[in-house]
């Protein structure tokens, strides 16, 4: 615990401190693939930043975290359900009935989903989410802002520091960020006055973990803006993101840094292949200064202009190298094949070969994906579910969502559970393909249909509730149809037998 003497200045400039090697392994990260996430000290817009030999380090980061984005967060659909404990469950069941429980769990539980789902489709979140995601890839941490007020912020490495128990739980988040003096509170304008129409002021805002609460306040120079306000452990407004975070440290590693040997060979191999490609296109002439041949007339003399003189006057340079750079060239093509496979790019599904089957394909894509499971679970519960927590709580705030008992709490239901559900719709498809191909009748004979579409339909992740008829129901309809045919072939006969001797009473009357 920081003693209570100390501003959250002094906080900041001490944690900042443990941080110097963080941020160069971090902005070598970026470096490597998107300078701009993560510049160096002092920089601006104008600032020119380094730049890297290679693009493949910038598409395997976006392709990377486009797929996680979509797994995470796939439009026009909830990442998560609202469930309801067994005991509440049967609590309800005695006191509504079937009936009554069933259209409070399905129906009004669904249209507060779906509210959610709106809310959240109509704000820039997804947009935020992909920048988060980039950050937390190329630079190991990123910490997300969920105001009371709603939208979804994010600050990148440079701009905070955090400090964590030995087991890795949170107690403290400071943030230092530049205001303008126009943005500077009335109750610290002597601060502004200090300062020159174009500087910036730094406001130091921080959140204390004590008592099981998080205490927030902000400081301009050293004072206290506003109240402290207080908010639950598991409500607090903003949350650090890690890749990986590591025991005993405070802020996480990412994913580029976990193959960052093969990016700086990958670097090195690309800036050796351009240097020398460029010599090897240079054209030079070398003049042998005992020559008959001016040199100067071959430099000036149009296309096809005849001159006089030997060729072993004049040479061109060349540069033997041909042979080393074609072994860079395989070695950055292994280095990026290694790589895409880490970064689920589309080239690494696929073998280089005359024949590959589609199911092939598909296992290798799904070798992939598994690679990526722990990641999922770990996002599950320290991404997704802490921003459906911070926009329920967002939307009881201003009045579009009713507040909900603690009985009722949000489960992700995508990540590591979908990924989960493609494993066994894969294995269920291959396992009607192999009864077709042995023996198409089975299928009929043996399997029970409303079973197989009820497993087809949870493996989708759709809900089957009301969708399949039961047993019991599509017996009656078979009955009904079978009385139905039977009925029209008795009716056949009769009608026509019926015509037949109006057809007759006629005829004798007229004769």
């Amino acid at each position: 615990m920081q003693e209570k003497t100390s501003t959250l200045a002094d906080i900041y400039h001490k944690l900042d401190g443990r941080r110097g090697q963080v941020l160069d392994r971090a902005r070598r990260c970026a470096e490597l693939t998107i300078p701009a996430l993560l510049p160096p000290i002092g920089s601006d817009q104008n600032t020119p930043l380094e730049t890297p030999w290679q693009s493949f380090g910038a598409r395997a980061l976006n392709t990377l975290a486009a797929k996680l984005l979509l797994t995470m967060f796939p439009p026009n659909s909830p990442f998560w359900k609202l469930d309801v404990d067994p005991a509440t469950v049967e609590k309800l069941r005695q006191k509504l009935g079937e009936d009554g429980l069933k259209t409070l769990i399905e129906e009004d539980m669904g249209a507060m989903e779906q509210t959610m789902l709106k809310y959240i489709e109509a704000s820039p979140f997804r947009s935020v989410a992909f920048k988060i995601v980039r950050q937390c890839l190329a630079c190991g941490d990123v910490l997300i802002e969920m105001p009371p007020e709603g939208g979804i912020n994010y600050f990148t490495l440079n701009q905070y520091v955090v400090r964590r128990s030995p087991r890795g739980k949170l107690l403290e988040v400071i943030i230092q960020e530049q205001l303008d003096i126009s943005e500077v509170p009335e109750t610290h304008k002597d601060v502004a006055k200090a300062k020159k129409k174009d500087d910036l002021i730094e406001m130091y805002s921080g959140y204390i973990l004590r008592d099981g609460q998080w205490h927030f306040k902000q400081e301009i120079a050293g004072k206290t803006v506003g109240e402290e306000v207080r908010f639950p452990e598991a409500l607090c407004p903003v949350f650090p993101l890690p890749w990986i975070l590591n025991a005993g440290e405070h802020h996480g590693r990412g994913h580029i840094e976990e193959h960052i040997g093969d990016f700086n060979s990958l670097e090195s191999f690309w800036q050796a292949l351009t240097e020398g490609g460029l010599n090897m296109a240079r054209i030079l002439y070398l003049e042998n200064p005992n020559g008959s041949i001016d040199g100067k007339e071959i430099e000036t003399a149009p296309n096809g202009t005849v001159i006089t003189g030997s060729p072993e006057d004049i040479a061109v340079l060349q540069v033997e190298k041909y042979p080393d750079l074609k072994f860079a060239l395989e070695c950055a093509i292994r280095l990026e094949d290694r790589l895409s496979r880490a970064f689920l790019l589309h080239e690494s599904v696929q073998r280089q070969g005359e024949r590959v089957t589609a199911e092939e394909i598909r296992y290798m894509a799904q070798e992939l994906e598994d690679a990526l499971g722990g990641q999922y679970s770990h996002f599950a519960q320290n991404f997704q579910l802490p921003v459906v927590n911070r926009i329920m709580w967002q939307m009881r705030k201003a009045g579009k969502l009713p507040t909900l008992p603690a009985s009722v709490t949000p489960t992700i239901t995508t990540g590591f559970e979908a990924l989960g559900r493609g494993h066994d719709l894969a294995r269920l498809k291959g396992f009607l393909m192999d009864i077709a191909e042995f023996s198409p009748e089975i299928l009929n004979t043996w399997l029970n249909a409303d079973n197989v579409i009820s497993r087809m339909g949870t493996a989708r992740g759709v809900d089957m509730k009301g969708m399949v008829k039961s047993p019991e129901q599509v017996q009656q309809e078979m009955a009904q149809a079978k009385q139905d045919a039977l009925m029209a072939q008795v009716a056949g006969p009769i009608a026509n037998q019926g015509t037949k001797g109006i057809v007759d009473a006629a005829n004798s009357q007229g004769e």
